[in-house]
């Protein structure tokens, strides 16, 4: 059995793996945070793994939680024999905990992220934690706002806060166009983002006066744009809905073959794309006028197109169905089938774009379709050789 590569992985376990179990993994690219037990530590050095965040040794006597951890009186009341905690996420202890509550209950704690904790408490939760794990942050009236995932700030969210709170996102933060920066300021105290911000360009001041220095990663729209958060499809009704519109986005665009020149230069003022725009080759020059990125990827077509997104395998009978030559978008992965006739390629397909993968079953066949090829950003390859070398994307947690 081949072994396999794997991409990132946010938490991996490695408290129960054994010499067998890791026997398949050829190599791991980044790994946030690794979990093993003082028997199983040589496992770490046979892995090649490219990068580590942490690693924690984890011993009997500690319960392992995998996430955000709210600690207020009732749980402290309901600890009856000490506890030894090890926490991969944040802590949050409640404003009303007093000394008197931890006294006792938390033999040991170590934390991969952050306490969060009312001033009074940072001494005994300092003398709590152990070395080398986490850090204890004050907060003054209320606990921070914590989201793991996707969190749109609307002023409907910021109303239903009473009081000034922190907030946190792992993971994308985006930023609603009609949002009260003077509600902002006001409900917002403080601001952590690990991961993507997305905003507006009268947004910026007010977000970075918030701001923490994290491992964020900011985008900003220009005001008069409309952002197109997924691939959009042009019809010759559809694009009456825009009037002289200015575009931003980073999904493909599809401008269907009936849309008029007329219409798309009146319904399309401007685009900004890193993206693909696929359109008929009529409108061609039109498009180019909108688009002042030279990262935008303008794909003409003449007869009609296909757009292969996900994992899509071709008969000979399927590409011999098309009366034209069409244009083949691959953005996931096309397998063309060991009984295509290479006179068929070279007869149905018009120009072959490759943003994915490409899968041949034969060097013959790869010969033949490198003529087609107008754009070339992403792989060709044989069968054969991709079976041999099997890969897993990305874990956000994966036990050994």
């Amino acid at each position: 059995m081949k072994k396999q590569q794997i991409g990132n992985v946010g938490l991996l376990d490695l408290s129960k793996a054994s010499e067998k179990s890791i026997a398949h993994i050829e190599k791991i690219e980044n790994v946030g945070c690794v979990l093993y037990k003082r028997e199983n530590a040589h496992l770490l050095s046979l892995l090649n793994i490219g990068n580590i965040g942490k690693s924690i040794e984890l011993t009997k006597d500690y319960i392992f939680i995998n996430d955000t951890i709210k600690m207020d009186k009732p749980y402290f009341d309901s600890i009856e024999t000490p506890l030894s905690l090890l926490v991969n996420g944040a802590v949050i202890v409640g404003q009303q905990v007093q000394a008197q509550d931890i006294k006792g209950k938390l033999a040991g704690l170590i934390v991969n992220g952050k306490i969060y904790s009312p001033p009074h408490l940072i001494g005994l939760l300092n003398e709590a934690l152990k070395e080398g794990s986490g850090s204890v942050e004050a907060y003054t009236e209320q606990p921070p706002r914590i989201t793991n995932g996707k969190l749109v700030l609307t002023n409907s969210f910021l109303q239903s806060i009473t009081n000034a709170e922190k907030i946190i996102v792992n993971g994308l933060l985006t930023f609603d166009k009609s949002l009260s920066m003077e509600a902002f300021e006001e409900k917002v105290e403080g601001l952590e983002v690990k991961g993507l911000v997305r905003l507006y360009e009268h947004q910026e001041a007010y977000v970075y006066k918030k701001m923490a220095v994290t491992n964020t990663t900011i985008e900003v729209i220009p005001n008069d744009f409309e952002f197109v958060s997924k691939p959009l499809t042009l019809s010759s009704r559809s694009i009456r809905r825009f009037k002289m519109g200015k575009l931003y986005t980073k999904k493909p665009i599809f401008i269907d073959r009936k849309v008029t020149r007329d219409a798309l230069s009146n319904a399309i003022k401007e685009v900004r794309s890193s993206s693909i725009i696929v359109c008929h080759e009529e409108v061609e020059d039109i498009v180019y006028e909108t688009c002042d990125s030279l990262e935008t990827e303008v794909l003409p077509y003449e007869h009609d197109y296909v757009f292969i997104e996900n994992d899509e395998s071709w008969s000979n009978e399927q590409f011999q169905a098309y009366d034209h030559p069409i244009s083949i978008i691959v953005s996931g992965q096309l397998t063309i089938e060991d009984n295509v006739d290479p006179e068929v390629l070279k007869n149905k397909i018009e120009a072959l774009d490759v943003f994915g993968k490409v899968l041949v079953p034969t060097p013959k066949i790869k010969g033949f379709i490198q003529p087609l090829l107008r754009v070339k950003e992403g792989q060709i390859e044989e069968v054969s050789n991709q079976e041999q070398a099997p890969a897993i994307a990305n874990f956000g947690e994966l036990s050994l």
